[in-house]
């Protein structure tokens, strides 16, 4: 087996063990989950927002920009600033 395989099934098992844990002595439905118990702070959900801004702008906005102006996705950023 490779290294890397091994590696990745290490941490996979590791972060379903945390999972489990994590839900012991907690109830739970799926819309308080999907809030995260409305326990996040401000500044983890204005990453978690960010992250996702990004992100998408990088499959979606970024590729569609490519396509259609001819240029290389790398010379634009979600901030609207330009790289050279």
């Amino acid at each position: 087996m490779n290294v890397a395989l091994v590696i990745i099934f290490i941490f996979l098992a590791l972060a379903v063990y945390l999972g489990i844990r994590a839900r012991r002595g907690k109830d739970m439905d799926l819309e308080e989950w999907t809030v995260g118990g409305r326990s996040f702070g401000t500044i983890f959900m204005f990453l978690l927002l960010a992250g996702e801004i990004y992100t998408t702008f990088t499959f979606l906005g970024g590729s569609g920009w490519a396509y259609g102006e001819g240029d290389r996705p790398s010379t634009s950023s979600p901030t609207g600033a330009w790289h050279t």
